[in-house]
């Protein structure tokens, strides 16, 4: 139900870690630019200043893992699990295996990832204050640099109240709290989301305007976060479909099924053709035999249609992967995906009464399912 895209470079308490392209490539620039504050401030060439911004370089992408860190130790304080962590260009996110169930635990799990970073700006911002003075002067714009990046980070994500930053997540753990509406305190941060990154977009084009080619940055990042903030409502709008809908909202009714003894010939000529399905459920009486493959009998030799039985190549279905109408969606599509089946039939008690299709599922989700996800 995930894709891994990027690099693995290890695990973290068990969380694998993923490097983006985007990510990879800003190692080196930001390298770049701290060496030229380096030597800029201090006018030191030396291999120990070259260590020195190799290390701080370092450090600032574990400040950015320790964000992100935050957020998943939370979830899992919470029950739940997270799936692996990925680092791209504008910091990272920790993706988990369900979304939270209420706006206390959703608030706690946004508001960890800050907190990390506020933490780890008092730790770099305590060594440069006890350093200064004695500490080297490349030493000292190093600490500075770390203790500033965690400030942004913290602060940054925090104040920007929309999706699909972690602010974004304290909205709508608030609206969510105060309202009991998920779906409108998601609406809110989404919207909220879109315009501060239209207006970061337009401040970069104020900034330009003036001769500032930092506006460039800006112009780059609002569009970037305005996309984002409408795929956070798209995907929470998915996952409150995914743990909340159950089978009966979406099962298909028995229409046809196929009776055990006819012929694999009569099976083509009255379900396949006529019913352009790829799978049909088989009967013997109201006993529920498993079901037949379009596929399977494309396979088959024509002449062999007369000869056998429906229920000669009749596949059972697993038993215990049969859906009851009161299933979520989640488990729903989990059992699709695990059987490899396309349709899986709906029993209440002994009765049947109904199929899922993925085909079905997808296109109520308008995708496949995910794991809720804090940005960081």
């Amino acid at each position: 139900m995930f894709r891994e895209n990027g690099i693995r470079v290890g695990k973290v308490f068990g969380i694998p870690i993923i490097l983006q392209p985007s990510i990879i490539f800003l190692i080196p620039f930001y390298a770049w630019l701290l060496w030229g504050e380096v030597v800029d401030v201090t006018n030191d060439h030396s291999v120990f200043a070259i260590l020195c911004v190799l290390a701080t370089t370092g450090l600032s992408f574990g400040s950015v893992l320790g964000h992100e860190i935050g957020h998943a130790l939370m979830a899992r304080v919470h029950g739940i699990k997270t799936h692996l962590i990925s680092l791209n260009l504008l910091g990272g996110i920790t993706l988990t295996e369900s979304d939270v169930k209420r706006p206390s635990q959703e608030l706690l799990i946004a508001a960890a990832g800050p907190a990390v970073s506020l933490l780890l700006a008092g730790v770099f911002g305590g060594l440069l204050y006890v350093t200064s003075g004695w500490a080297a002067p490349v030493v000292e714009v190093c600490l500075k640099s770390l203790a500033v990046l965690n400030v942004i980070l913290g602060l940054f994500n925090l104040l920007f109240f929309g999706f699909p930053l972690d602010g974004g997540y304290v909205t709508r753990s608030t609206i969510w709290g105060l309202t009991g509406n998920y779906l409108i305190a998601t609406r809110i941060a989404s919207a909220i989301g879109v315009f501060l990154g239209a207006a970061i977009g337009g401040l970069g084009g104020v900034l330009l305007v003036m001769g500032n080619l930092g506006g460039l940055f800006y112009m780059v990042l609002g569009p970037v976060l305005m996309g984002m903030a409408r795929r956070s409502q798209q995907g929470s709008a998915q996952e409150f479909a995914f743990n909340t809908l159950r089978v009966r909202d979406l099962m298909r009714p028995v229409q046809a099924v196929v009776p055990s003894h006819i012929s694999v010939r009569d099976v083509v000529r009255h379900f396949v053709t006529q019913l352009h399905g790829d799978q049909f459920p088989v009967v013997r009486g109201s006993e529920l035999l498993g079901y037949i493959s379009a596929d399977e009998i494309a396979a088959l030799e024509k002449s062999r249609w007369d000869r056998m039985s429906a229920e000669s190549i009749t596949r059972p279905y697993p038993v215990e992967n049969f859906l009851t109408p009161g299933s979520s969606l989640r488990v729903a599509y989990a059992r699709l995906v695990e059987t490899g089946l396309s349709v899986l039939p709906v029993l209440e008690g002994m009765q049947l009464c109904g199929f899922v299709s993925l085909r079905d599922l997808q296109r109520r989700l308008g995708g496949n399912g995910r794991g809720g996800g804090f940005p960081a």
